[in-house]
């Protein structure tokens, strides 16, 4: 049998836990797919090429962004780390695309990866919000065939 003075102070800790939850709602966008990457990978010859990237976040949220790029090559037993750049790090609005060329030089003949991720900064709850696109691509002969596109919102 709950007392008058159990019921009060029930009342007001199911008030405080609801209001307290309503303070500062940094919600990660709604879309479960956070961010777009529209890629074109071309070669010319000699193991050089470009890759046109077109990047959108889906929806705003209020935390910098973080755009990384990184090109590896298959080795005999572990990746070989070639290229790495930082691409972008700011706000975004989500009506504002960002567009990047890199140019890729003298690769040899092998297996290659490049990886783009995006991630958001941590919130205050050590969450973040990202997604990482992968080509997968073969050089021979110079030219750049690609094996295998993913993405992965996470």
């Amino acid at each position: 049998m709950i007392t008058r003075i159990n019921r009060y102070l029930l009342f007001i800790l199911l008030f405080l836990l609801v209001t307290g939850c309503q303070g500062e709602k940094v919600i990660p966008p709604a879309n479960e797919n956070y961010f777009n990457f529209q890629t074109n990978l071309e070669s010319s010859s000699g193991g050089k090429g470009t890759l046109d990237i077109n990047f959108q976040l889906i929806e705003e949220t209020n935390y910098n962004i973080n755009l990384t790029y990184k090109l590896t090559k298959y080795g005999s037993d572990m990746m070989l780390p070639i290229e790495e750049k930082n691409l972008f790090h700011g706000f975004m609005a989500a009506d504002m695309p960002k567009e990047f060329r890199l140019d890729i030089d003298n690769l040899n003949e092998g297996k290659y990866t490049i990886q783009l991720q995006a991630l958001s900064e941590e919130n205050e709850h050590g969450e973040r919000w990202g997604a990482l696109r992968e080509i997968i691509f073969i050089v021979k002969e110079g030219k750049f065939t690609i094996e295998y596109e993913s993405d992965v919102n996470e």
